[in-house]
């Protein structure tokens, strides 16, 4: 019952507030009519508002924190100011990762050296090793040489006698009877003027139409006699004669007939291209006759101006030097063999020595490789360390927050500054 009075009673208010508002805007707008009100039309701003919020938020905000410890020596800037991408924002004490750096250098040069060293022992035992095989073929070749002598001797004891080398005149002789010889000992000169050569100048361009085997004609100085003979050199040297000419040497050999001694001159035709000096005879062979085996000289059958002929007997050795000289080849002989044995023996003991030392060897090279990559390595962890003593922006924009300044002492990790870049407006709606 109460209820319902109460709703009555609202209602009746409502219905007399509607008939109210009613009455009254029809005499509003009949007053409006009967006043004849004019508004003049002009522009005006229209305004809306917006019940909504905007907020202004940084494009990237940094937290800049240390990762290393120290003193701060250094700080640039201050909060609110503007800072570039990469300018030096703070400087840190770094004496302690320098000292360091130092001694990762020590340590570096130390390695190399243990590397170097191990590197050059290794070089050692391989040089060692070619030495070895050096020796065993130089005390091969000394065997084969005393080998020989023995042989030498051998022969020499079944022929006594010294034959002479070559065919000429005996001009010198060396030795005596009852003299004792090596082998290889000079006995006698000799010289074949049987045969004679003679250089005789052309001028340099008729030397060069003269051709080695073509006949030339010798006319003696001496007496105007002719004599025949072959070309068999043209001289490649070019040499400065009087009146500004220059000239070749052709050699000639010639059988001599018995009439010309070396040091006689004689003038040459080749053809019809004549020579424009004389030349000077000279024997073609001028030589010596040497020992083929040592001894005593017990007979001497040659004397000087003799006449000899390759391969003649020219003087007999005592057979008792001969004895002497095989027994001398065969203790030598023996000498050499031993040596060899003992230069073998030594190849085999450093074979082994450096098969068993081998993996020694190159576990100490490769251990002191390793040694020495890590220090190096070591050392550009320290550099790369380094950098993080001097702090740079990341980004440019503005100091927000600085946390420590200079003479501050750092820990790792601490927040050092709060970095924001440049600000724009950002459209929140309300909530």
């Amino acid at each position: 019952m109460k209820n319902h009075k109460i709703w009555s009673a609202v209602i009746c208010i409502v219905l007399a507030l509607v008939l109210f508002i009613g009455i009254s805007t029809v005499r509003l707008g009949k007053k409006l009519e009967d006043s004849n009100l004019l508004i003049k039309v002009e522009k005006r701003d229209i305004e809306e508002k917006i019940n909504d919020s905007t907020v202004v938020e940084p494009n990237n905000e940094y937290s800049i924190t240390a990762n290393v410890t120290g003193e701060i020596l250094d700080d640039p800037f201050e909060e609110g100011d503007t800072v570039q991408k990469g300018d030096l924002m703070y400087t840190i004490d770094a004496s302690t990762i320098e000292n360091s750096i130092q001694s990762a250098d020590i340590a570096i040069a130390k390695a190399k050296k243990n590397y170097d060293d191990a590197i050059n022992e290794n070089s050692k035992t391989v040089r060692d090793t070619a030495t070895s095989a050096s020796s065993v073929e130089s005390a091969r070749i000394a065997v084969d040489k005393a080998q020989q002598a023995y042989n030498d001797a051998l022969k020499a004891r079944d022929d006594l006698s010294l034959k002479s080398n070559h065919t000429g005149i005996v001009t010198e002789i060396h030795i005596s009877e009852g003299d004792t010889i090596a082998a290889g000992t000079k006995i006698a000169d000799i010289i074949d003027n049987s045969k004679l050569k003679i250089k005789v100048p052309f001028n340099t361009a008729d030397a060069d139409n003269v051709h080695v085997g073509e006949a030339a004609d010798l006319t003696l100085t001496k007496n105007g006699s002719s004599v025949r003979g072959v070309v068999t050199e043209i001289g490649a040297l070019v040499e400065s004669g009087s009146g500004f000419t220059s000239y070749k040497k052709v050699t000639i050999e010639v059988d001599n007939p018995g009439a010309i001694s070396s040091g006689d001159t004689a003038t040459a035709m080749v053809g019809d291209i004549a020579c424009n000096d004389a030349g000077t005879f000279e024997n073609l062979t001028e030589d010596s006759i040497t020992a083929s085996s040592g001894g005593k000289i017990s007979s001497l059958y040659i004397s000087e101006n003799s006449h000899v002929y390759n391969g003649e007997k020219i003087a007999m050795l005592d057979s008792d030097s001969v004895e002497s000289q095989i027994s001398s080849a065969l203790l030598s002989l023996n000498d050499a063999n031993q040596a060899l044995e003992r230069a073998k023996i030594q190849q085999n003991t450093s074979n082994a020595t450096t098969s068993l030392g081998d993996d020694k060897l190159n576990s100490a090279v490769k251990t002191a490789k390793m040694t020495y990559d890590d220090a190096v390595l070591s050392k550009e962890k320290l550099l790369k360390q380094l950098e993080d003593y001097t702090i740079k922006a990341p980004i440019s924009g503005t100091v927000v927050t600085k946390n420590k300044k200079k003479g501050d002492n750092l820990g790792s990790g601490y927040l050092l500054l709060l970095l924001t870049a440049h600000r724009e407006a950002v459209h929140r709606p309300l909530s």
